[in-house]
């Protein structure tokens, strides 16, 4: 939560000031600073998943790999879609793929759980 809060804060103030700021060296910095806490969060995830017992494991890497092949062919087929000129999109596009796997995860996660509940 910490993490997730300070992420939130740094998206609230530190990327306005990004796209302002005329100061290469400066506007780089504040660009980055929410890479920090997204980190965090990473790592709050990986304690997590570490300190879980076996089952727990297994459902968190069910839904990884479910995420993980969602997200991947969602942003190859927009990647390709852009490459040929079909849809225009910017750099900025990638800073979805954080939150969309997040969201595929937590809803793979449901459905693995309930699979196995049901099973």
């Amino acid at each position: 939560m910490i993490a997730s809060t300070f992420y939130v804060a740094t998206m609230l103030t530190a990327w306005p000031m990004a796209l302002r700021s005329d100061v290469f060296l400066w506007r780089s910095l504040l660009a980055l600073a929410p890479v920090l806490p997204a980190a965090l969060m990473v790592r709050a995830i990986y304690r997590h998943v570490r300190d879980s017992d076996e089952l727990q494991r297994r459902l968190h890497l069910e839904a990884l790999a479910v995420s993980a092949s969602v997200v991947s062919i969602a942003s190859m087929t927009l990647g390709f879609l852009a490459a040929a000129k079909v849809i225009p999109l910017g750099g900025d596009v990638l800073l979805w793929v954080f939150p969309v796997l997040a969201l595929v995860f937590g809803a793979a996660r449901c459905i693995v759980q309930w699979r196995y509940q049901h099973a």
